[in-house]
């Protein structure tokens, strides 16, 4: 193979792994739409690569991370309360 051609594979390759990635910014929750998937996930914040059905299921899932919330178990992610049964 000839460095033209070298050049070409490696350029080629290196465009296919950008375009993976989908575009689009992050609101002030630190997520946005994913419209192909129809869904709302997360890429900054509390909730960072965490998927949900819509925004308002996303926003629900936030507001127990906010400050002011009585209840500590809110403030972690299902998958770290302990069930009343172990404790």
């Amino acid at each position: 193979m000839n460095s033209l051609s070298i050049t070409l594979v490696l350029c080629l390759f290196g465009v296919a792994s950008i375009a993976t990635a989908h575009g689009g910014g992050v609101d002030g929750q630190g997520g946005h739409d994913n419209r192909r998937a129809g869904n709302y996930h997360f890429h900054r914040g509390p909730l960072d690569g965490r998927t949900y059905d819509s925004k308002e299921d996303a926003a629900n899932a936030l507001s127990a991370y906010s400050p002011g919330v009585a209840n500590e178990a809110h403030q972690r992610p299902v998958d770290q309360v302990a069930h009343p049964s172990l404790m």
